[in-house]
C-alpha cells in the first residue's frame, strides 16, 4: 500500500466480497494496478462519450484481483463527473448462477439497472415480463434494455464469470446476443473470466477472439 494511502478506520473489509467494500476503501488498498484501473475507465468513457465501444475480457485464476478491479472501475465511472446522464450502469452479482437462456441474461441487466436506478415504473415492467409467453420475454427484454439505454446513453455492464453466462447460451443465443449488441451499438462490456472458454476461444462461435 502507498504511504500516502490509510484505511478509513471504519472501513469493512473483505477478502472475498469486493463489492461489499466503499469505493474510498476500494480506492486506499489499491496496489500496483493504478495504470490498469485508469485504463479501463478511460476506455469506459471513450466508449460513452464516442461511437467507439470497447469490450474488455479480464482473463486470470481466482484470486488474482479481478473482482476488485470491476468494482473499482464501477465506482469511478459513477462519480466521473463528465459521464453522468451519459451511462447507464449495470453491475451483474459476482455470482449469476440463474442465467440458463438469453432471456436470463437480459432479465439479469434490468435487474441490475433496476438496482442502480430504482424506480416503481421500471421494476412493474420488469415483473411484467415474468408474465409474458417463455419465446417473447426474450425479444421484450431486449427492446426494454434498448429502451433504457436511449439515444443519448451507454449502457455499461460489469459482468463477472463470464464463462459462466456462456454455458447457459445455445450458439444461437450467442449469436442473436452478437447482433443485439452490434445492430444499434450502444453497450460496453467489462466482463471477467477465470480461464478461456469455448464462446471466446472457438473460431466457430460467435464472440471468437
Amino acid at each position: 500500500m502507498p504511504a500516502s494511502a490509510a484505511v478509513p478506520e471504519a472501513s469493512y473489509l473483505s477478502v472475498f466480497t469486493p463489492g461489499r467494500m466503499s469505493h474510498a476503501t476500494l480506492e486506499a488498498i489499491l496496489v500496483k494496478r493504478q495504470a490498469l484501473a485508469e485504463s479501463l475507465v478511460r476506455g469506459v468513457a471513450e466508449s460513452v462519450l464516442t461511437p467507439a465501444k470497447h469490450q474488455v475480457l479480464l482473463l486470470g485464476p481466482r484470486g488474482m484481483g479481478k473482482s476488485f478491479l470491476v468494482n473499482l472501475v464501477y465506482h469511478r465511472v459513477r462519480e466521473r463527473e463528465e459521464l453522468r446522464g451519459k451511462v447507464a450502469v449495470a453491475l451483474c452479482a459476482e455470482e449469476e448462477w440463474g442465467v440458463a437462456s438469453l432471456a436470463d441474461l437480459y432479465l439479469t441487466i434490468l435487474r441490475a439497472l433496476d438496482r442502480e436506478y430504482p424506480d416503481a415504473e421500471l421494476a412493474a415492467r420488469i415483473d411484467a415480463l415474468y408474465d409474458l409467453p417463455l419465446d417473447a420475454t426474450e425479444g421484450a427484454a431486449a427492446d426494454l434494455i434498448r429502451e433504457f439505454g436511449g439515444e443519448q446513453r451507454t449502457l455499461f455492464l460489469l459482468v463477472e464469470n463470464l464463462n459462466e453466462i456462456f454455458r447457459g447460451l445455445t450458439d444461437q443465443e450467442q449469436w442473436a446476443l452478437r447482433s443485439f449488441l452490434s445492430e444499434r451499438p450502444f453497450v460496453t462490456i467489462l466482463a471477467t473470466t477465470p480461464s478461456l472458454f469455448d464462446g471466446v476461444n472457438d473460431r466457430d462461435r460467435a464472440f471468437y477472439g
